[in-house]
């Protein structure tokens, strides 16, 4: 019946409390007027209630951050060899964003870390790099994990596996960056997943997609330092795609493991990128002229 509200149906029979009227030879019929009953009383439908906000998500706890290797700063590690050598890495690539020009089509702010291969400590150097920039400054920093791996990667050592992120982000391109991201306890320090895929999407994006993701979360959330863990150099394409966005490559080289030919060919991956630095990480001597060359002990490497 919903499609005939609001039509008027005519009804055939005079209308109520009429009475024939005789006179001057012809016949008239009056229609004496009644009032309308009034209107029976109805209740109104109250309002539905507005629906609450959505929860904000629970900061990623310090405890879970040094579960997946994160050295925190104070106590007995203030001044302990790879507090030390972290902030000068933190420094270095902080001039190195400032310094970088911008550049149509290149995310000044994106620091790409990356390796050879796998277990070279790349998950490791993310974490701290972007943590140690968070607490260095007052800017905003965004750790990106962009590495597709199930194990050890740094969006499982957080136990944010079935959390949204970059996965999502690059199959919906109506998905909003900002809604993604994780607070973490590092006061300045969000987290961004590789997460599961978008609903109706399987399989992985491509290294064009994830840039493509990652210039959009630039886009959205501006003035942010973007630290991603990408994928080993030699295992997968996406570096190479990442590093024609990124503003500057970090190479994390194993000491006394990774082959010289292993590492030119690394770089050669990711030479689109003005900017390439070599992090030399496990290593006992400290040469005079290495950036950010560090020791760290018994901390997950991947």
């Amino acid at each position: 019946m919903e499609a005939m509200q609001g039509a008027t149906i005519a009804d055939p029979r005079p209308p109520a409390g009429s009475r024939a009227i005789e006179g001057a030879g012809a016949t008239a019929t009056a229609t004496v007027e009644r009032p309308d009953p009034p209107p029976a009383a109805t209740e109104a439908t109250p309002a539905p209630p507005p629906a609450p906000p959505a929860a904000k998500p629970e900061p990623i706890s310090i405890e879970m951050l040094q579960k997946a290797g994160f050295v925190v700063p104070g106590g007995a590690a203030a001044r302990s060899r790879v507090t030390e050598e972290l902030n000068v890495v933190q420094h270095q690539i902080r001039r190195t964003v400032q310094a970088t020009e911008p550049a149509e089509g290149r995310i000044q702010r994106l620091v790409l870390v990356t390796s050879a291969r796998p277990g070279e400590g790349k998950t490791f150097c993310s974490l701290n790099i972007a943590a140690r920039l968070a607490i260095g400054s007052a800017e905003q920093v965004i750790l990106v994990d962009g590495d597709s791996k199930q194990h050890h990667s740094i969006t499982h050592l957080l136990e944010r596996d079935t959390v949204p992120g970059l996965r999502a982000l690059a199959q919906n391109p109506m998905q909003r960056p900002d809604t993604l991201l994780q607070p973490t306890a590092v006061e300045r320090l969000n987290f961004l997943s590789y997460g599961p895929a978008a609903p109706g999407h399987s399989g992985l994006p491509s290294g064009a997609m994830l840039a493509q993701a990652i210039a959009r979360l630039a886009s959205a959330m501006p003035n942010r330092i973007i630290v991603m863990d990408a994928p080993p150099c030699l295992y997968t394409s996406e570096p190479t795609a990442l590093a024609s966005v990124a503003g500057q490559v970090v190479l994390v080289v194993r000491a006394e493991s990774t082959q010289r030919d292993e590492v030119e060919g690394a770089l050669d991956m990711v030479e689109s990128c003005p900017n390439l630095q070599l992090l030399l990480n496990r290593t006992r001597i400290v040469p005079t002229n290495t950036f950010g060359a560090y020791d760290y002990y018994g901390y997950y490497s991947g």
